[in-house]
């Protein structure tokens, strides 16, 4: 008895199969890439109120004033060289060790790394590089470097300038040390918040809303992010 023929598949059919791969392909990735950054998008939103209230804990147990972007007293090093990252984040989770380098492994090691950096600008960046001072990727408004201002939360209550937005160096380290210059992102200069989505950023106020900024927003408001001397 004749054994019947095993069915072959021709180039042209491969080829084909191949080709309809290759294009389903072309159409998912992009939506897979794009739920990938909304769901990174809402993280880095659930980090900023976060830290809205880690900011009004810290606010609460120390006589109702706010932390400065830096040079904040801390009794590491017994020196002022503290960022505002790690003085928000231990008002909530507890203090850090006092040594730099155990510290550094403690934040690596902690929620620190998922609170205080921007997943949106992660994905974008090398790894972090954390330090004792307290790195984030979220800068603090410019306002808050400057000693001689009031940081008390009534004087800063109902103001339309932004309190905190992601934004990092144009290098590829994953790390922002403190200060927010101005609101609109550019992902090439430090001056700005480096990051886009839907060609929006991301900014958190201080009655705690955070909200998204399109670029004319952000320039608009460039002048008065800018303005060290004054939080409107």
């Amino acid at each position: 008895m004749a054994k019947p023929d095993k069915k072959q598949f021709t180039l042209i059919e491969v080829l084909v199969v191949v080709a309809i791969i290759g294009i389903l392909a072309s159409l998912l990735l992009p939506v897979l890439g794009k739920a990938r950054k909304t769901s990174q998008t809402t993280l880095s939103i659930n980090n900023l109120k976060q830290i809205h209230l880690a900011t009004m804990i810290y606010v609460d147990n120390n006589n109702d004033i706010i932390f400065r972007a830096d040079d904040n007293f801390h009794p590491r090093n017994n020196g002022n060289d503290t960022y505002w990252a790690r003085m928000a984040y231990e008002s909530s989770f507890g203090m850090f060790s006092l040594d730099n380098d155990t510290a550094k492994e403690e934040m690596a090691n902690s929620t620190y790394s998922k609170m205080m950096f921007c997943p949106v600008l992660l994905a974008e960046r090398d790894s972090i590089e954390h330090n004792g001072s307290g790195l984030s990727t979220y800068s603090i408004n410019r306002y808050f470097g400057k000693d001689s201002n009031s940081f008390t939360l009534n004087s800063l209550s109902g103001k339309i300038e932004p309190f905190i937005m992601p934004g990092t160096s144009p290098n590829k380290d994953a790390e922002s040390k403190t200060k927010l210059k101005k609101t609109e992102y550019d992902p090439t200069s430090s001056s700005h918040a480096a990051y886009a989505y839907k060609d929006k950023s991301l900014a958190l106020y201080m009655g705690g809303h955070v909200e998204f900024m399109t670029i004319g927003q952000g320039a608009s408001m460039n002048d008065l992010v800018n303005d060290q001397d004054d939080f409107q």
